[in-house]
């Protein structure tokens, strides 16, 4: 029985070992040097392929890796030298606006290496040292109270009485109105939104009537300077605070950089000690 026991561990071991043997075969890598397409005689290779998925989300690269996405994905590459060629016959690439471009990219990779290279990665934040920026800094982890807004601007105020009188006909037909009418182009262009105003942020002779207004609801005429204003309020936000917990995360990031930054300051002050700097 123990024998036939024995032989039966050994014969499984072996199948499992054989499996193992042909998962790894089937998971080698690709060649680097690998021709995945030639386009005008120009080789795309696995090098290429791998370039581009360098940096990418893990989701990405697990699309990669199917037979779809790996055709996706070389297609790009595809258009990427036919365009790139396009471009180097129309003599683009010479231009000065993009050597310029090129090399105020290429100056910003080097110094972002030089960085990393020089400045050792900071040590973690003790709790009490994030628990003292949080107590000194809670003006950032509280939100005050908001509105987000529509507004119609105008400078006639005979006008702006005519629009209200609209309005109030059809409350619904704000954002239409405000393209129709207003003279601010920005929020023109928005049918009027202009975005959330936190209290504090408008002129008092504004913010005491938008503030009081329900969503949904519209303002009066408002004269503010030279302009007569129309609001309708879209939507309210409570005052919002960040617990510490909650903000625990954030604050250990923003203490590691500024504790890297100063690093980086000084390894430049160091420089420019041993530097001959002459400024004209």
């Amino acid at each position: 029985m123990r024998k036939l026991l024995s032989v039966s561990v050994i014969a499984v071991m072996a199948v499992i070992l054989a499996c193992g043997c042909k998962q790894q075969g089937g998971t080698k890598a690709a060649e680097p040097g690998k021709v995945l397409a030639i386009v005008n005689g120009e080789k795309i290779t696995q090098a290429d392929l791998d370039a581009e998925l360098a940096g990418k989300p893990d989701f990405y690269k697990q699309r990669a890796q199917t037979e779809d996405g790996k055709k996706q994905l070389i297609n790009k590459l595809i258009d990427q030298k036919l365009l790139m060629e396009d471009a180097k016959k129309k003599g683009i690439n010479e231009s000065p606006e993009i050597k310029a471009k090129v090399q105020a990219y290429e100056q910003r990779l080097v110094l972002d290496a030089l960085r990393d290279k020089v400045v050792s990665a900071p040590s973690e934040p003790t709790e009490q040292d994030m628990k003292k920026f949080y107590d000194d800094h809670k003006f950032m982890f509280n939100r005050p109270e908001s509105v987000r807004l529509s507004q119609i601007v105008l400078t006639d105020k005979a006008k702006a009485d005519q629009v209200y009188k609209e309005l109030k006909a059809m409350p619904s037909k704000f954002g239409e109105l405000a393209t129709k009418y207003s003279e601010d182009q920005f929020s023109k262009s928005r049918g009027g939104d202009m975005g959330y105003a936190v209290k504090g942020a408008l002129p008092p002779e504004i913010e005491s009537k938008v503030f009081g207004l329900k969503d949904g609801q519209i303002s009066q005429v408002i004269q503010y300077d030279d302009r007569f204003y129309l609001f309708q309020v879209l939507e309210h936000k409570p005052p919002e605070s960040t617990s510490f917990d909650q903000a625990k995360e954030e604050i250990k990031k923003r203490l590691q950089f500024e504790k890297q930054d100063e690093g980086w300051k000084q390894y430049l002050e160091g420089l420019k000690k041993s530097a001959k700097i002459e400024v004209k």
